[in-house]
């Protein structure tokens, strides 16, 4: 992969990489592109049709083509009531931080 970005930047002659398009990334690209070529990097594929829907993201999770199941790492210290690992939800699609609002 690393080869592949690498080959990427001689292409485009890009003077920077931004990982994740989600709020944070697109700004950044967004503002390191007014004076230097940006090449922004973000996971996933087509978004599927439904993730824009608030109310139905409860069903979506836990499928493996929508939700990239992370799992914590046991925590001795901390997250007394979780037991072990915990799987984190987290979609595949840009922009995961604004769209786990809706699922809050």
């Amino acid at each position: 992969m690393e080869t592949t970005i690498k080959k990427w930047c001689i292409i485009f002659k890009c003077s920077f990489i931004v990982v994740g398009a989600g709020s944070t990334g697109s700004v950044v690209a967004n503002r390191l592109s007014e004076k230097f070529r940006v090449l922004l990097l973000e996971a996933g594929g087509e978004p599927f049709p439904l993730q824009s829907v608030p109310a139905v993201a409860p069903v979506m999770l836990g499928n493996p083509t929508l939700d990239w199941n992370f799992y914590t790492v046991p925590q001795r210290y901390s997250c007394f009531a979780l037991n072990n690992q915990v799987k984190i939800n987290c979609p595949v699609l840009i922009d995961v931080m604004c769209a786990l609002h809706a699922v809050i």
